[in-house]
């Protein structure tokens, strides 16, 4: 009562209209799973100083070495997350003139789950290592949409996932990697684009400054302590290897989602 999620009626305690939405598992907008995420960042960032100090991430997630139950808690507690990202980004971008998406490191398949709810002409394709891919399919079979998005296994830092799409996402994808890995999966993905193809990368951009957003300097932070080599890209960085993998007509916009994640588009010459 006293953080208004529930109400009175008669003898019976009710949820809110909002508490109903955002509480209720199984909701569009649940965001119970959130919980747990931020939990795992929290405890990742107290590990800092000996981060630092050490020169290695001391809270490190390795998606090729996690067993299979572990990392499905760990994608547990993002489904929701990525399914709310979704969301933001079919209301937020026009992907009306797109058929064919592949979401680079798709992880759950929320984010294409989400524009594919909206878009009923698209079909997308769900790109990630091995271990993680057969994890999307059940995430994917979950939401009902097994008949509009099929999964890749493939290292998209060595290979190019088969097919050829009119539109790529990243959704925290690139900032997992180092400049090398990044820049070689770009190059994957721009074979996998046609022609005039767009591609879209959400996640933290710093500016060239290296000092804002401050949304992009936390992440950074928080990377040191679970990745050996990810960071927050700067907009020259994004643009420098983006032109090197082939791109052009290259923008970019801070702070464009509400949890503070920059967009960064490009169309493949």
């Amino acid at each position: 009562m006293r953080a208004s999620m529930c109400t009175l009626r008669g003898q019976w305690s009710l949820n809110t209209p909002e508490a109903d939405k955002f509480l209720v598992r199984g909701r569009p907008d649940y965001i119970g799973g959130l919980s747990g995420f931020y939990n795992l960042n929290w405890h990742a960032t107290l590990n800092t100083a000996e981060s630092i100090r050490s020169g290695k991430p001391q809270a490190k997630i390795d998606y090729h070495t996690l067993p299979e139950e572990e990392l499905l808690r760990f994608f547990r507690r993002q489904v929701h997350s990525s399914l709310r990202g979704g969301k933001e980004i079919a209301e937020k971008l026009d992907f009306s003139e797109f058929e064919k998406l592949l979401d680079v490191g798709g992880g759950t398949g929320g984010v294409s789950i989400a524009i594919c709810n909206k878009y009923p002409q698209i079909k997308a394709t769900v790109a990630d290592l091995p271990q993680v891919a057969q994890l999307a399919e059940r995430f994917i079979a979950e939401a009902g949409m097994s008949d509009r998005i099929s999964v890749s296994a493939t290292d998209l830092c060595l290979n190019s996932p088969e097919g050829k799409y009119d539109v790529a996402i990243l959704r925290a994808f690139i900032q997992t990697l180092s400049k090398e890995q990044a820049q070689m999966s770009l190059k994957c993905i721009s074979q996998s684009l046609v022609p005039g193809g767009r591609i879209l990368i959400f996640g933290s951009v710093l500016d060239n400054s290296c000092l804002a957003p401050s949304a992009s300097l936390a992440f950074g932070l928080a990377s040191l302590n679970v990745y050996d080599y990810g960071k927050a890209y700067t907009e020259k960085e994004y643009q420098e290897m983006l032109v090197n993998a082939g791109f052009t007509d290259i923008t970019v916009g801070h702070d464009a989602l509400v949890d503070g994640m920059g967009i960064v588009s490009a169309k493949k010459h």
